[in-house]
């Protein structure tokens, strides 16, 4: 009889954001009976550049079945190594000074079973930058050829490479 009045449903939710460097990680949480799925993860920031993506590592893990699951992102900011590690020396600035940082936050939407769509948000303060930033340098440092897949690309202003003339 339950199953003929019964419909499934999801109930799924985030939990324990963590930040680590460029790596961030959550906790989704589903107490339905049907599965979730992440609909879109993406960061809102007055500081990175809005084409900052944040990509999930695992591919299957968008779906969010019953039970609990730890999800990992990659964020990948369009800043080359010098431009990542300069900004990681101001929020580091703001960070001792406790002032405020540019606003940026991590937004989850989390796709419901009935179609809603429910919104997370997590914001990020200077120290979270900070760490983010200077990570995002050192990956950038080992990085020989940037493009737009791999995020190191800077400004996009060209480099004049030929040696300056002395006077």
């Amino acid at each position: 009889m339950w199953k003929v009045v019964h419909r499934p449903y999801s109930k799924a939710y985030v939990t324990l954001p963590a930040l680590d460097g460029t790596t961030f990680r959550i906790v989704t949480v589903n107490k339905g009976d049907a599965p979730a799925a992440i609909a879109d993860v993406m960061i809102e920031s007055d500081l990175l550049a809005p084409a900052t993506r944040v990509r999930l590592r695992i591919a299957d893990d968008a779906f969010i079945p019953v039970g609990a699951h730890q999800v990992v992102f990659d964020i990948v900011p369009l800043l080359d190594e010098d431009q990542s590690y300069q900004q990681s020396l101001e929020m580091l600035v703001l960070s001792v000074q406790h002032k405020p940082a540019p606003t940026t936050s991590l937004r989850v939407l989390i796709a419901q079973s009935d179609g809603k769509v429910s919104p997370y948000r997590f914001p990020l303060d200077a120290m979270d930058l900070f760490q983010l930033l200077r990570a995002n340098a050192d990956r950038c440092s080992a990085i020989k050829e940037p493009n737009f897949e791999n995020g190191c690309i800077g400004s996009g202003q060209e480099v004049d490479e030929r040696p300056k003339a002395k006077d």
